[in-house]
């Protein structure tokens, strides 16, 4: 096993796995791609570790966890990245994402002050965010 494998070579997996995931022509292969998260997990940490500017690569990765419910496995994620840079967008809006599915009302709030964040530090460069959600987390910033 290499134990850091090249950018270009993290970034290819990380590619193919979102691919895998996002494109209506593979739907039939998401059930074994679900097997294969941990792969996923793997190949997108090493791409950050060894390319840490480039957050935006994890986008695919960190949303098909969070439209699965893993929100602690995307806080754990998001907080590493955030532990790097206090100001990364993409850290900032996945662990505004994940609190967001939280049952209390408080952390929900806390989650969508983090998305707020992360428009602040440009999230929309790398991701669309929607319209609704964007005026919620402007909305929580102001509490």
């Amino acid at each position: 096993m290499v134990d850091r494998p090249s950018a270009s070579l993290a970034a290819t997996a990380v590619k193919w796995q979102a691919t895998l995931h996002l494109h209506p022509r593979f739907r039939d292969l998401r059930d074994l791609q679900h097997s294969k998260d941990a792969t996923w997990r793997a190949w997108t940490q090493s791409l950050i570790n060894v390319a840490p500017q480039r957050t935006d690569m994890a986008i695919p990765y960190l949303t098909a966890a969070i439209d699965r419910g893993r929100y602690p496995e995307v806080t754990s994620f998001a907080e590493q990245i955030l532990s790097r840079d206090r100001n990364d967008p993409v850290g900032l809006y996945f662990l505004g994402a994940s609190l967001t599915g939280h049952p209390d009302r408080k952390i929900k709030i806390e989650g969508l002050k983090f998305i707020a964040e992360s428009l602040e530090e440009g999230i929309e460069r790398f991701m669309p965010v929607p319209a609704e959600l964007e005026r919620l987390a402007r909305r929580a910033a102001r509490l």
